[in-house]
C-alpha cells in the first residue's frame, strides 16, 4: 500500500490533457502492477501497455483519453486504487471509462460486457483488451482453459463489435 500511496501522491498534479497525463498513467500503472504476472508468466504490465498502443494513431483529446484509460483499464479491479483517485488524478472522462472497464464483485460477465458496450470509449478499449487477451490465449499451459477463454473472448468481441 505504501508504494501505491507514493505513486498516487507523485502523480496527482492536476488534469493536464496531453502526453504528460499519458506518461503519468503509464508510471502509475507500472507501479500498481509491479510484481503481477499474467497466466502465461509474463509481466502483467505488458498487457495494459499493448492495449494502450492500439490507440497510438488516434489524435487529440480523444486519443489521450483512450490511451490513458487503456493503460489504467485494470488498476481498479486488480490493484489498490479506487475510482475517486482516478477521477482526481486523471479527470472524469478517464474515470468514467475505467469505471465501465472495471468488473464489479459478483457481476455477471455478460452484464459487465454490456456496460462496456454502452460507453463509446470503454467499448473501444475493451475491444483492444479482448483482442490482446485472445492473441495470447494459446500461451496458457492448460489447453482446456485456453479453449474456454478463446470462446469467451470471441463472444465478447461479437457483442462489442
Amino acid at each position: 500500500m505504501k508504494i501505491v500511496a507514493c505513486a498516487i501522491t507523485s502523480f496527482n498534479r492536476g488534469r493536464v490533457m496531453d502526453r504528460e497525463m499519458e506518461e503519468r498513467a503509464i508510471s502509475l500503472a507500472v507501479a500498481l502492477h509491479a510484481g503481477q504476472k499474467r497466466k502465461d508468466g509474463s509481466p502483467y504490465i505488458l498487457h495494459p501497455l499493448r492495449v494502450m498502443t492500439a490507440f497510438n494513431d488516434v489524435p487529440g483529446y480523444e486519443g489521450v483519453i483512450l490511451r490513458t484509460s487503456a493503460v489504467l483499464h485494470d488498476v481498479v479491479e486488480d490493484c489498490e486504487v479506487d475510482l475517486p483517485t482516478i477521477t482526481l488524478t486523471f479527470g472524469a472522462d478517464v474515470s468514467e471509462a475505467v469505471d465501465r472497464l472495471t468488473r464489479r464483485n459478483g457481476e455477471v460477465y455478460s452484464e459487465y460486457v454490456a456496460r462496456c458496450a454502452d460507453h463509446p470509449l470503454a467499448r473501444r478499449v475493451k475491444i483492444a483488451d479482448t483482442e490482446d487477451n485472445l492473441r495470447d490465449v494459446h500461451l496458457l499451459p492448460d489447453p482446456d482453459e485456453a479453449k474456454g477463454l478463446r470462446k469467451r473472448y470471441e463472444w465478447t468481441l461479437s457483442v462489442l463489435r
